[in-house]
Parts: C-alpha cells; sequence; structure tokens
C-alpha cells in the first residue's frame, strides 16, 4: 500500500472510531480506498501492456500466462475468482467475455456466472474446443471495456462478447450541455422537456463514439463480436423510499406534493379510475418523475393491458436517467436504442434481451421469475440468455443455428446451498435499495426453502445487525464471511464497510417473517436483543449516526457535493430511528437551519410513529432548541422520528469551475440541515 493510501486509511479508521460526523469526507476516503469503475484497469497498479485489469503477464515454462496480481488484490472482489488465464492452446475457439455485474452473474458467480454457462452450452451444443474466458467486472464502464477490449489482444482472441449497456447512465454530457440545462432552469420553471432531449442526444452521441472506437479497436483483426443488451425487471423492481420523492425543485413542487399525497390515498383505497386521473396530473407538473408511470402500470395490470404497462414501466425505467439522486443501476429504452442503432451503422451484431426474454414469456413482462433484483439474472435468466447467445455466436460462425432441442436438452444443475446464498443476498440487496417487503419476503422464503443452512445464517445475521460490536470482531461476521454458505453472501453484504452500519428494519423483519413461517420464532429475542445494545438512556445518543438512519444505501449514499460536516437533506422528509426499552419521556437536542426559506407561514413538521408532534419555525441560521417527548408518543422497541421540510423557494444556483456540481446543487436544493441530533431518556 503506498504512503497516500495508508494516510487516508489512518484518517478514515479516526474519523469511524471516533463517530465524525463528516460524512462527506468518510465518503471522500472511503472512494480513495476503494475500486474506482472509471479505472478498472489500473487499479492502484501500474498500468502498462503487460496488464489486463488485476491479471499481469507471467512466464511460466517458457509460455505466457496472465495471473491476478497480489499489488492489486484490493480489486480481487469485483474482478472473476479465476487466478490464472492460461494462454491458448492450439485449435481452441477462444471467446473474452467483457461486462458488468449481470455479466458476472452476480450472487451466483462463480458457480453460475454467465461466461461459465456460456461455454457449457457451446461445449454441449456446438464444440469441445470451445473456452469462453470472463472479463466481467463489476460497476465496469463502457470507456474502461475498451481498454479491456484492446488488453485482451494478448489473450489471443477469436471473438468478443460485450455483456453491457446497465452502467451507462450520464454518459456523453459535455459542459455545453450542462450549461444549457442549467439555463433552462433559470425562470423557476424547470423545462424538462429541454433536459430530457439534451440527455438523450448525449447517450445517442456517446454509443455512436463507443462502437466508433470498438470499430477502429478490432479494425483488421480477426475477430467476431456480439454486444448483449441486458433487460430490466419491469414487473417486481419499483422507485424506492428515496425516489419517490421529490426529484427535482420548482414552481409546480407545492402542487405535485400535495396531488401525490392524493394520489397515495386514492392507491391505498384502490381506486383506480382516480389513481389514473391523478397521475396524469402528476406528470403534467414533472414528466420526468417515475412515480406516477409505476401507479399507471398498475392500473393498466390490473385492467389486463400488458402492452401499455410495459410502455408505461419502460417510462419509468427511462427517468431514472434523469434523477440526480442515487439510483441503482439498469438499462432504459434511451440507452437500448441507442445501442442498438449505433451497433447497426458499424455493423456489429446485437441481442436484445428485451426480446428474448419478451418471447420467452409469450409477451409477459420480466419479473423475479428471471431476475433476483433490479437486473441480476437468476439461473433461469442466465441459461435463457447465455442459451440465446450460444446460438447466436453459432450462427455467426458458421451460418446456422443449434437446434432447439439441443437447447432445451440443456439444463443447469443448481446447488441448492448456492440457491439458497443467491436468495439470501438478494433479500439483502433489495432491502438495502429500498424495496418492499412482498419481494424481500419472497427470497427470504425461497433462501430458507432451498438449503438447511440458511437458518444458521439469517440468525447469524440477525445477531451481527442487532449488535453495537465492530462487524470484524463479531464471531457471527466471521461465520459469515468463511464458511461454505458465508463466502458466497460476503460480497452481497459489504461487511467491511462498518460506516455504513444501519439497523436494516425492513430485512430484519422480513428474516423474523420467513422463520416464524417455519416455526421459528426469534422476534422476541432479537427485540431484546436490540433493547440491550441500542436502547436510549439517559446519556445523549447521536442520532446522526448511520444506525439510526434509514436502512437504505440510496438514503445513506448520495450525490453529495456540499463538502459539509453537517446533514443536509435533499429532498422533503428527513427519517431517523432510535429504540427504547421502557416508556419514559425522551428529550432531543437538535441544531438544525432552513438555508433556502419556504413561504413565511410554513413550518417544519416533527412526526414520532406517524404522529405529529410539534412543528417548529423555518431558521436561516442555526438554531438549537431541546424537545420533550412524552411517553405516549412513543412504544418499546424500533421507533421512527420524521422530519417534514417545507418547500424551498429557491435553487442554490452557484457558478464554480465545477458545472456538474453547480447542476446538481441547482436541481436539489437543500431544504433543511442538522448539525446535532442528540436523544436521551428522562428518568421522571
Amino acid at each position: 500500500m503506498s504512503d497516500n493510501l495508508k494516510l487516508a486509511s489512518l484518517e478514515l479508521a479516526g474519523l469511524i472510531s471516533g463517530k465524525s460526523n463528516n460524512h462527506n469526507r468518510i465518503n471522500e476516503l472511503k472512494s480513495i480506498l476503494t475500486y474506482h469503475p472509471g479505472q478498472p484497469s489500473g487499479n492502484g497498479v501500474k498500468d502498462d501492456v503487460e496488464r489486463i485489469g488485476i491479471y499481469k503477464a507471467t512466464m511460466i515454462n517458457g509460455e505466457k500466462h496472465f495471473e491476478r496480481d497480489i499489488e492489486a488484490q484490493h480489486y480481487f472482489g469485483i474482478w472473476p475468482k479465476v487466478n490464472t488465464i492460461p494462454p491458448k492452446k492450439k485449435g481452441k475457439h477462444r471467446i473474452v467475455m467483457f461486462g458488468e455485474s449481470v455479466a458476472r452473474g452476480l450472487f451466483y458467480e462463480p458457480y453460475y456466472a454467465p461466461p461459465v454457462i456460456l461455454e457449457e452450452i457451446l461445449k454441449k451444443c456446438h464444440s469441445e474446443d470451445t473456452e469462453v474466458i470472463d472479463l466481467a467486472v463489476s460497476s465496469v464502464g463502457p470507456d474502461q471495456i475498451l481498454d479491456l477490449c484492446k488488453r485482451a489482444f494478448g489473450l489471443e482472441p477469436d471473438t468478443y462478447v460485450i455483456f453491457a449497456g446497465n452502467n451507462w447512465k450520464g454518459i456523453g454530457v459535455t459542459e455545453e450541455d450542462l450549461d444549457a440545462i442549467m439555463a433552462s432552469i433559470g425562470s423557476g420553471k424547470i423545462n424538462y422537456e429541454k433536459i430530457k432531449q439534451i440527455l438523450g442526444n448525449a447517450v445517442q452521441h456517446f454509443a455512436d463514439e463507443f462502437f466508433s472506437k470498438l470499430s477502429a479497436l478490432t479494425s483488421g483483426k480477426k475477430i467476431d463480436l456480439l454486444f448483449i443488451i441486458p433487460e430490466y425487471n419491469l414487473m417486481d423492481y419499483k422507485t424506492s423510499v428515496v425516489q419517490k420523492d421529490v426529484s427535482f425543485v420548482d414552481v409546480n413542487t407545492h402542487e405535485w406534493l400535495e396531488v401525490k399525497t392524493k394520489t397515495e390515498k386514492a392507491f391505498e383505497e384502490g381506486d383506480l379510475e382516480k389513481v389514473k386521473m391523478l397521475s396524469e396530473k402528476l406528470l403534467s407538473l414533472n414528466p420526468l418523475h417515475s412515480l406516477a408511470y409505476e401507479w399507471l402500470a398498475y392500473c393498466s395490470l390490473k385492467e389486463g393491458k400488458n402492452d401499455e404497462a410495459r410502455e408505461f414501466l419502460e417510462q419509468a425505467r427511462n427517468n431514472t436517467m434523469f434523477s440526480l439522486k442515487r439510483t441503482t443501476p439498469g438499462i432504459n429504452n434511451v440507452t437500448r436504442k441507442a445501442i442498438i442503432a449505433s451497433a447497426a451503422k458499424y455493423n456489429f451484431p446485437t441481442l436484445c434481451l428485451k426480446e428474448v426474454f419478451s418471447e420467452h414469456l409469450k409477451g409477459n413482462l420480466p419479473g423475479r421469475e428471471l431476475f433476483l433484483d433490479y437486473c441480476h439474472l437468476t439461473t433461469e435468466g442466465i441459461k435463457i440468455s447465455m442459451s440465446k447467445a450460444a446460438d447466436r455466436l453459432v450462427q455467426i460462425w458458421t451460418g446456422k443455428n443449434i437446434s432447439p432441442e439441443a437447447l432445451r436438452d440443456y439444463k443447469i444443475s443448481a446447488d441448492p446451498a448456492i440457491l439458497a446464498a443467491a436468495h439470501f443476498c438478494a433479500a439483502l440487496h433489495n432491502a438495502h435499495w429500498g424495496q418492499g417487503h412482498e419481494i424481500i419476503n419472497h427470497h427470504c422464503r425461497q433462501a430458507l426453502d432451498s438449503h438447511g443452512e440458511t437458518i444458521k445464517a439469517m440468525t447469524s445475521y440477525l445477531d451481527m445487525i442487532s449488535r453495537k460490536a465492530p462487524w470484524l470482531v463479531n464471531k457471527e461476521t466471521h461465520y459469515l464471511k468463511n464458511s461454505n454458505f458465508g463466502k458466497q453472501i460476503a460480497g452481497g453484504i459489504n461487511i467491511e464497510m462498518e460506516s455504513f452500519k444501519f439497523n436494516d428494519i425492513v430485512f430484519v423483519e422480513s428474516i423474523l417473517q420467513a422463520m416464524k413461517e417455519k416455526g421459528i420464532h426469534l422476534s422476541e429475542k432479537i427485540e431484546d436483543l436490540r433493547q440491550s445494545e441500542y436502547a436510549i438512556g439517559t446519556s445523549k445518543v447521536d442520532l446522526l449516526q448511520t444506525y439510526y438512519l434509514p436502512s437504505t444505501f440510496d438514503s445513506l449514499v448520495s450525490f453529495n457535493y456540499r463538502e459539509t460536516s453537517f446533514y443536509v437533506e435533499n429532498g422533503s422528509r428527513s427519517n431517523f430511528h432510535f429504540v427504547t426499552s421502557d416508556k419514559l419521556p425522551i428529550e432531543i437536542d437538535l441544531t438544525y437551519r432552513t438555508p433556502n426559506p419556504a413561504k413565511a407561514d410554513e413550518k417544519i413538521e416533527v412526526y414520532v410513529n406517524d404522529d405529529l408532534f410539534t412543528a417548529l419555525p423555518q431558521e436561516k441560521n442555526w438554531k438549537s432548541i431541546s424537545l420533550k417527548i412524552p411517553q405516549k408518543y412513543f412504544k418499546k422497541g424500533m421507533n421512527n422520528l420524521r422530519i417534514h421540510w417545507p418547500v424551498p423557494l429557491t435553487n442554490d444556483v452557484v457558478h464554480t469551475e465545477d458545472k456538474m456540481k453547480d447542476l446538481i446543487l441547482a436541481l436539489t436544493p437543500s431544504w433543511g440541515e442538522i448539525h446535532t441530533f442528540y436523544c436521551r431518556q428522562l428518568l421522571n
């Protein structure tokens, strides 16, 4: 490790151990110390021609192998679990597969990774002399795939397969584009159509550049190529709690929030006609927000209009490309169409999984039978996609197709323990990205039904997440990381990320419910453990620690360009949690401000467990107050404290050398800020 990295790691350790509120600096240091999607071929090691990402050329018995470089071990987790890439053997047809986490087979890999399955199918249905080299990397971007394509010439490839498109968000945007978007905000009424046009054009321009560079790279090389375009889980994956909030602020924001509240009520009451009417109103106020499209899709599905529902859900997915809040990766129709058009321009064949899955499902929408979460595939999804990829490759090589019977006969021999671990990871991943109980419960049940060791894994996780002890010294953490079952799921729970340790309320409740259905009752034990570890006592507890914040990554990890040492809310609501062991009054010490004023008569509302407790005045400068919350407002166990901020009347329009920072500040202004937030129990 370099001296700079050592200094960064020491500073980070000090901030975390000291429970610092400087979340921006913590995130910055973690960024320095972790993998950057923009540098897969560097990754902190020498960037030379004898290197392919983490692999460096090594001569063994006079032949060139590529072996994992120990200097790059920090990045091993996001690369294939392959130690050595051997030299190509005579007579072999070598395919090199590039891609993102979907191509890695996240949560199944290395057992059912798409490259592994593709090789099996081709050997069974085409030729035993076929091999697939896996160079898929989690979070890799399109520019880095091009770099890997260039470096992989050293592997003597016959065919390249690129399986990508999920990480193509925010690509191709120029400084001129940023200026044009900023200009469209000026009047206080955001020009949504202008933003949509600018970003859509940027995607198409970038796709043209990508395939132009790919064409130049492979020109004169005898390398066939297939580009696989992923699909998205339209049926099961919905916008998270964070994404359901306001995306931008303009003159329509007050009305948008009012209509949204009415739509939520109509949805709960099952009044579909009213939901449709109000959703159309939401779209007229903000056409770049996904929530209304999801409601319209729900109504269409209820009416049996699958094609209409698909259009609404794809539009909802398209809109995530306009969101400046953290969103999950995944393909959208704008990017899909850009890839197809650009690939055709340069005569690169494509395989679109939207079409493949639609044919397989006979027109029904893709859901949990093919996807574990938003875009990562189940074993069935991997099998179907790689079967079609194998067929397409054989067609490219020979002009013929694999017989349908041969493809139907191929089956993945799924190990129950591997399936269980994948479902466990999927449940956790869905919970951490703000999904609801239904899909999380589904994966918890599937995990328990697949393999008995799931009970031990779930029990260990419940214990680990309910204790204050740092994860790295908790014995249950060591089980989760080191057992055969645990090794597979360790990559999905980010155990090392101690600074992101939170209460996991939704996931914990889903585990407890699934285990209860199996006759295993742990709710009381976990509740007692929470209270013994985290219950508010007479000493002050800092509610800005991650454990007391919402249990989703998109709530904790956001685009924070403000470089502050305090909590900044750029949405309408802030959620916190606290645990009580008995019914005694609670005192809150809060230092807050509202730097962007709202209407003069509007207040900051404080709710405890959905009951309005008090209303606070707006404050331009920091204001410190103490609030005594009587026993009647909270319950024994986990409680919720929610702050509703009034809508700011102005955006944070600044002009610096960082135009992207200026734009994000303008489109996501601060609604409210908290410097200190302490809680303690009052004795009667």
